[in-house]
């Protein structure tokens, strides 16, 4: 059985998807995109699998994963009104 593909609320692909643009800021090349986020994802879904089966990581791994979340939005956060206070 699979679990579903949510760790702490948040679906793995936009997980992917943000800590992929968040390495591309780092200077990850762009063609390196698709590779980086095969390996993101594969990661993330043996994380699920490994919360499956031993529970007791997983408050860990989701505020973990929180901790992430709540770091890109207030990064974005900043982007956009640094944008908005500039013009």
């Amino acid at each position: 059985m699979v679990p579903d593909l949510v760790i702490a609320g948040v679906p793995i692909m936009a997980l992917v998807v943000g800590l992929v643009e968040f390495a591309k800021t780092l200077g990850v090349p762009t063609r390196f995109a698709p590779v980086l986020a095969i390996v993101v994802g594969c990661a993330a879904g043996l994380l699920v699998q490994t919360m499956a089966v031993y529970p007791d990581i997983a408050p860990w791994v989701e505020y973990a994963v929180v901790g992430v979340v709540i770091g890109m939005a207030a990064t974005g956060l900043y982007r956009v009104g640094s944008r908005w206070i500039d013009k």
